[in-house]
């Protein structure tokens, strides 16, 4: 069975959206990692400054640096910013002054380990810092001294988290759009297939074929095969209902002279002859009722309207063993197939029913899954035993079995259901009897 889920639109839609979403999803890592880089480059640019500002603050006379006053208030002034700089001599590593932020010089001192490039490093108790590093002029010949600056990692990540919570939310915005914009478009693109698909269930439903309304191009030779095979089908199906009863009108003539000749026979042979006669009368009518039921798409019939016709000639018939019958079937019951097979199918039923009940006969129908009818016809009399029925043996009503042309009628509803793609169940009555149940197709209308 299709679920709604896996229609073509909604397998393009969510197939679409998925890719959208993804690359949605890339560019967003992408300009998170180019602000990244951004922020970094800037922080690369002001350590470049600082380093200049804070550099001119030292005093060295080639024994001793001395810290002068600062200008201003200075991020490298605090001791709990993580804001460092230290004046190195090289060779040697001995720390000869550092910023205030990392407090005097000592013996405990640790001299920031700023890769020669620059960049990122870690410091004593794991915390990642940026750092820069240049050469510093001493007053000796031959001395070089360095000057390393670090600023902490931690404000680039707080920048850049907070940039990318602002770039979700955009991306997360177009998503949304992209998202409602590709299901509305891909479903109005995809209009075309859902008429198409409604078309063809009219068609099968009800005497029209495909409209005519304007189809796309592409459509356009899909909706000209399925009108071709649908003329085709059932022109083919007429031909073959027309030879089949040719056939049997050929077969009808020879077969009621032979069963004049064999009442005029005596003994076994005439016997003999009767009952062949009759097991080939059976089998075309079986087969004329298959014939029958082979039909185009497109045909309805009304169940209540063919009910009482059937009702209205089995009184002419059957007249004074004519029990009453109840039709308890809504009006606007539909069987989707054709008026002959719904009558054959009530005929048959009703005729057995009517020939075995005492007084009473209802005919009901319920709706037991969309799409699908279960006709019942209920009587009073004895019982009918369904294993035998559904193993196409004669059928047991009380202490007799049925004769053999009413055992064939069960046999062509059977057909006629299970062509329709039904089935039959036989079950007892709360009226006493049998009751027979036949699932086809169709709907119960208000």
């Amino acid at each position: 069975m299709t679920h709604n889920w896996a229609t073509i639109p909604r397998r393009v839609s969510i197939a679409t959206i998925a890719i959208c979403c993804a690359i949605l999803g890339i560019g967003a890592m992408i300009c998170i990692q180019v602000y990244r880089a951004h922020e970094i480059g800037e922080m690369d640019l002001l350590l470049g400054q600082d380093l200049l500002i804070e550099a001119r603050r030292v005093a060295y006379d080639g024994a001793q640096a001395e810290l002068l006053e600062s200008v201003g208030p200075s991020y490298y002034d605090l001791t709990n910013e993580q804001w460092f700089w230290q004046l190195t001599r090289d060779g040697s590593d001995e720390i000869l002054l550092q910023s205030p932020s990392l407090g005097p010089v000592t013996a405990e001192s640790w001299v920031l380990d700023v890769p020669e490039a620059g960049g990122n490093f870690v410091i004593p108790g794991g915390d990642v810092l940026r750092g820069r590093r240049a050469a510093f002029p001493g007053m000796v010949p031959d001395e070089t001294l360095t000057f390393r600056i670090a600023a902490p990692l931690m404000h680039i990540t707080e920048e850049t988290n907070r940039a990318a919570k602002l770039i979700a939310l955009i991306f997360i915005g177009l998503a949304i759009v992209v998202s409602v914009s590709v299901y509305i478009t891909v479903n109005r693109g995809l209009m075309p297939l859902k008429r198409l698909s409604n078309s063809v269930k009219v068609m099968r439903k009800n005497d029209t074929i495909i409209d005519d309304q304007k189809w796309p191009p592409d459509l356009v030779p899909v909706v000209e095969e399925l009108r071709e095979l649908h003329w085709r089908n059932g022109t083919i199906i007429e031909k073959h209902r027309r030879k089949n009863a040719e056939l049997a009108h050929g077969l009808k003539t020879p077969l009621a002279a032979l069963a004049r000749v064999a009442e005029e026979l005596e003994g076994d042979k005439g016997d003999q002859i009767t009952d062949f006669v009759g097991r080939m009368t059976g089998v075309i009518k079986r087969n004329l009722s298959r014939a029958r039921t082979e039909r185009p798409y497109g045909k309805s019939s009304p169940v209540h309207a063919c009910a009482e016709d059937v009702s209205f000639a089995l009184g002419i018939t059957l007249r004074n063993r004519m029990p009453h019958i109840e039709n308890a079937i809504d009006a606007g019951t539909t069987f989707w197939g054709e008026e002959a097979d719904i009558q054959e199918i009530l005929g048959n039923l009703l005729e057995n029913a009517c020939l075995w009940a005492k007084s009473h006969v209802r005919i009901s129908v319920t709706a037991p899954e969309p799409g699908m009818i279960t006709l019942s016809i209920e009587d009073d009399g004895p019982g009918m035993e369904a294993d035998k029925a559904k193993q196409g043996a004669p059928v047991q009503r009380g202490d007799q079995e049925e004769t053999e042309e009413h055992g064939l009628g069960l046999l062509i509803v059977q057909d006629i259901a299970e062509l329709y793609g039904g089935a039959v169940n036989i079950g007892t009555s709360p009226l006493g009897g049998a009751r027979v149940s036949v699932m086809l197709p169709g709907k119960i209308e208000a």
